[in-house]
């Protein structure tokens, strides 16, 4: 996947690839904290009208996130940080992330030009697929009736996907981090189609006589309630998964986690750790046998 970077101030210096210029581009938009399974049914829409039509996938996100740049609940947590949603995203089988600067220009972009001069002129958008609640343009006046008239006679197909259910609730990233933040791991797990991860860097890694005790200082992530939960960790970007279990306490961006055996793990001070929350050590769901049980149904 190739990614490139655009800002609202030069559209028109906009340099796609050759192969991208020449057959054109189908498209979505939007932030895809923690890319869950909604976003991951619309991506594969994207992969099936590309593949239909023979043009290149993409994905167009901003960044700072629209919401932060106005200082909207500005303490909410990301669910991945950018390097996560870049590889995310990859895993999805896109040909091309494109990565807009958020600043008062995009913010004051309208419908028009940001139908006209970014979507058809700056990325060659032949086919667009938005979700049912897709807004844009200056102060969120466009929607998918005006996406329909300002594309009316332009070589652009506009689509949209209804909202992906579980449950019977609109799996959306502020669902998933309401889980998280209640403990409820594994039905965060259901929504993403995934464990939650948090990343961290090592700060002591001390020998005990039950095997391990590492104290990680969290970088960035939506943290679970307090509590103790079966995780998995690997450290700088390794393979090897080991297992642990998490304290969750007062102090979120402080977390002590005891792992039984550390052999050939290579742990040191200031190491970079991703930490997988499996499931919480507490209720019904505390053993593995109970909550791939849970997994497993609906």
């Amino acid at each position: 996947m190739q990614k490139i970077e655009i800002d609202a101030t030069r559209l028109a210096n906009v340099q796609l690839p050759g192969h991208f210029e020449k057959s054109g581009v189908v498209i979505t938009i939007g932030n895809f904290d923690g890319v869950h399974l909604g976003h991951r049914a619309l991506l594969k829409q994207v992969r099936d009208v590309a593949e239909t039509r023979q043009l290149h996938s993409a994905v167009l996100t901003f960044e700072p996130h629209p919401r932060e740049f106005f200082k909207v609940q500005s303490s909410r947590q990301r669910l991945t940080t950018q390097t996560q949603k870049k590889q995310l995203l990859e895993w999805e089988g896109l040909d091309l992330l494109v990565v807009a600067t958020f600043d008062q220009a995009m913010a004051e972009l309208s419908p028009e030009s940001f139908v006209n001069k970014l979507l058809i002129d700056a990325l060659k958008v032949r086919h667009l697929i938005v979700g049912d609640d897709f807004c844009f343009g200056h102060r969120r006046q466009g929607d998918f009736t005006s996406l329909k008239c300002l594309s009316a006679g332009k070589d652009l197909e506009i689509e949209t996907m209804d909202t992906h259910s579980s449950e019977g609730e609109r799996v959306s990233s502020s669902l998933i981090r309401s889980c998280i933040a209640a403990g409820d791991l594994l039905r965060a797990r259901k929504l993403l189609g995934r464990w939650h991860v948090l990343g961290g860097r090592v700060q002591s890694c001390l020998r005990t006589a039950n095997g391990y005790s590492l104290l990680l200082q969290i970088e960035a992530g939506q943290a679970p309630a307090f509590g103790r939960y079966r995780v998995k960790l690997k450290f700088n970007g390794r393979p090897m998964l080991f297992s642990g279990v998490a304290d969750m306490g007062a102090n979120s961006g402080l977390v002590e986690v005891g792992i039984d055996n550390l052999e050939n793990s290579h742990v040191a001070h200031g190491c970079i750790a991703e930490m997988f929350f499996l499931y919480p050590l507490i209720g019904l769901r505390q053993t593995e046998a109970g909550a791939q049980k849970y997994l497993s149904s609906g």
